[in-house]
């Protein structure tokens, strides 16, 4: 519920209203690449490049492939390193 509720704020241009929700949802489920990759483009869109980065980080750690092409976006937005 959190993710959602924390996705929906996103989609309403909302980054820093959804950062508690989304941090708490990676808590929650610490092995979903979506959550990871949600946590990062909130960080990123309040500002907070460094956030962005280590949130896309996790999630490229977990297996499979679902958010390669969010990586892409918020490695080159943040300039992840």
């Amino acid at each position: 519920m959190n993710a959602d509720y924390g996705r929906l704020l996103m989609v309403m241009n909302r980054p820093k209203d959804a950062l508690p929700l989304l941090e708490q949802a990676v808590k929650d489920s610490p092995k979903i690449q979506e959550a990871w990759a949600n946590l990062a483009f909130a960080r990123l869109d309040a500002g907070d490049k460094q956030g962005a980065c280590a949130a896309i980080a996790e999630g490229l750690k977990l297996e499979g492939e679902p958010i390669k092409r969010d990586a892409a976006i918020i490695k080159s937005k943040a300039e992840c390193k």
